[in-house]
């Protein structure tokens, strides 16, 4: 497949044997990392970068998060080609041929 493509999971707790399988190696992963402990029906940031690792994204950027993950001491313990996204980022994907 030649293009740039995305998959943008939030709210959630796990993702789907369809979701994993339509996301695979995809560049961009945005995915819900509410907090480092377990929750009811979000992802924890252990059980995003697991859901992470198993897409494969080329980056994946978590969201959702609740005040007890501080950002700069969480980005420099995650594993490469994953971080904590901004309010207000900008991402700009380029298309690849």
């Amino acid at each position: 497949a030649t293009g740039t493509r995305a998959a943008y999971f939030t709210d959630c707790k796990s993702l789907t044997p369809e979701a994993l399988q339509l996301s695979q190696g995809c560049d961009l992963l945005v995915l819900d990392a509410l907090q480092p402990f377990h929750h009811t029906s979000h992802h924890s940031l252990p059980e995003a970068i697991n859901s992470a690792k198993k897409v494969g994204a080329r980056r994946t950027l978590f969201t959702h998060m609740n005040y007890h993950l501080d950002h700069e001491t969480t980005n420099a313990k995650l594993p490469e080609g994953m971080a904590l996204a901004c309010d207000g980022q900008i991402v700009h994907l380029t298309r690849m041929s």
